[in-house]
């Protein structure tokens, strides 16, 4: 069994029921070659630092997991049976990447120290001009240093609901520690990549239409559309009516999928 799996796979419609999840996956995502970006909050805060709370700042992205298919079954609990299921190496060249999972107060420190700075240089520096590195001669404005500022955040994730109870002064675990290991809700067991949209890209994956942002995809992306059994048969007619520029991407039943047959 593979601990890595080579695809990336976008599980479809979470709470929505299964008719429409699967209309949803045929009829748009598959017919339109094209996924939403949705706007979801980046719950990356600490007492240590960070952003204000958790729903403080969001943006719209869409998620995939590398979990492997056959590791799926308590992770498609949560979120749907119906996938579409892409080559890795053709989202990583949209700049699809893994998510960073932290809770380190280093790292919500740093983030802190830069944001707050950046507030403070707003009254003496914004729009005077940079005097050495290679921005020389270019103008500090704090929009821009905050946008930059915020990439990074786009690609990180706090890896569990809770904060982890530091306990400063001793080298000892305790039972609430050992606690938090063995949550089963944490977020870096759903190992996350996003495509996140940025305002104003013009890269060929982005796709505007009807006030909407979608990441569009080839054709030659898409591997394997994952279906529960019994749709399996509407899912095999439905894709014999779309047209595809080379081989169309094969229909494997979920069931199957959990038998470990796709790794």
């Amino acid at each position: 069994m593979e601990y890595v799996s080579p695809y990336l796979t976008h599980w479809v419609g979470r709470g929505l029921p299964d008719t429409e999840q699967y209309d949803l996956l045929l009829h748009k995502i598959v017919a339109q070659r094209e996924l939403l970006f949705s706007h979801n909050p980046i719950p990356f805060s600490s007492k240590y630092g960070g952003l204000a709370s958790k729903e403080t700042w969001g943006l719209e992205m869409v998620c995939f997991t590398d979990m492997p298919l056959s590791m799926s079954s308590d992770h498609c609990e949560k979120y749907s049976k119906f996938a579409a299921v892409f080559r890795k190496a053709s989202l990583a060249n949209s700049c699809v990447c893994p998510v960073a999972y932290t809770l380190n107060p280093f790292v919500s420190q740093a983030y802190s120290y830069f944001y707050y700075v950046g507030i403070g240089l707003e009254e003496i520096a914004d729009g005077k001009a940079l005097t050495k590195g290679k921005r020389a001669g270019k103008r500090f404005l704090l929009h821009e240093y905050m946008q930059q500022l915020h990439q990074f955040l786009a690609w990180i994730q706090d890896y569990s609901n809770q904060e982890f109870p530091y306990v400063e002064g001793t080298l000892e675990a305790n039972d609430e520690h050992d606690a938090f290991f063995n949550d089963p809700s944490a977020f870096y067991y759903e190992r996350e990549w996003r495509a996140v949209y940025r305002p104003g890209d013009a890269f060929p994956w982005v796709r505007l239409h009807d006030g909407r942002a979608y990441f569009g995809y080839s054709d030659s992306s898409l591997k394997y559309l994952v279906v529960p059994e019994k749709f399996l048969a509407s899912a095999t007619a439905d894709l014999s009516d779309i047209t595809f520029a080379g081989t169309a991407p094969e229909v494997k039943s979920f069931e199957d999928v959990l038998s470990g047959a796709l790794g």
